[in-house]
This record gives C-alpha cells, structure tokens and sequence, in this order.
C-alpha cells in the first residue's frame, strides 16, 4: 500500500519537476534571445560611448 502511494507520489513528483526544468530552459533561451536582440539594436550606442 506504501510503496504504491510513494510509487505514485514519485512519478507526481519527477512529472512535476520535468515540467518545472522544461519551463526553465524554456524561460532561459527566451531571455537569452531578448538579450541578444537588444545588444544587437543598442550595440551601436555602446561602440559610440565607448570610442
């Protein structure tokens, strides 16, 4: 009965933190794009201050 429960509780929990992870990466090349896309419109701002 136990071990059934934690069986099910177990694979609850590794769904739950395959969906967290996959959000995450997710939510990461996300930001990474906005970044990119931003250093590349403002990168010419940079390279007039800087010199």
């Amino acid at each position: 009965m136990l071990k059934k429960l934690f069986l099910k509780l177990n694979s609850f929990t590794s769904k739950v933190i395959i969906l967290f992870l996959d959000c995450y990466v997710h939510f990461l090349s996300c930001e990474h794009a906005i970044f990119i896309s931003l250093n590349k419109r403002f990168g010419d701002i940079d390279d007039n201050v800087s010199g």
